[in-house]
């Protein structure tokens, strides 16, 4: 079964939000394995952490500060405790960038918003 939630444009939202550090995790060995292994070769991770989506305690959503060139990126992928293999784009860097399947909603703006403002601290 696949779930589908709502995720609203976060791109210009997250750059004026602050974060909340107590909520950010750790992503384990398979996560940064999974991702680095499935990013474009161009493409390097300069930062990932993680956050479990509290109303899906199923799911974390990692996300990753890419570099390609000058360019920096923020993306973000969703991860299935119950289906290892069940790893979803979540924003356009993500399915840019990975050969993740993009999924098109997610009922965590809240986890997502705080991740991409950690992400793109200074």
């Amino acid at each position: 079964m696949r779930y589908l939630l709502f995720l609203p444009t976060l791109a210009l939202l997250s750059a004026c939000h602050s974060f909340d550090s107590s909520e950010i995790i750790s992503p384990t060995d398979y996560q940064i394995q999974s991702v680095s292994f499935n990013l474009s070769k161009d493409v390097i991770p300069t930062n990932m952490v993680a956050q479990k989506v509290k109303n899906h305690q199923e799911f974390t959503l990692v996300g990753a500060r890419l570099q390609q060139g000058n360019e920096n990126f923020v993306a973000l992928w969703l991860f299935n405790a119950q289906d290892s293999a069940d790893i979803r784009s979540i924003n356009q860097s993500a399915e840019a960038f990975s050969s993740f399947p993009h999924l098109t909603a997610i009922s965590a703006p809240d986890e997502a918003n705080n991740l991409i403002a950690f992400l793109r601290r200074d």
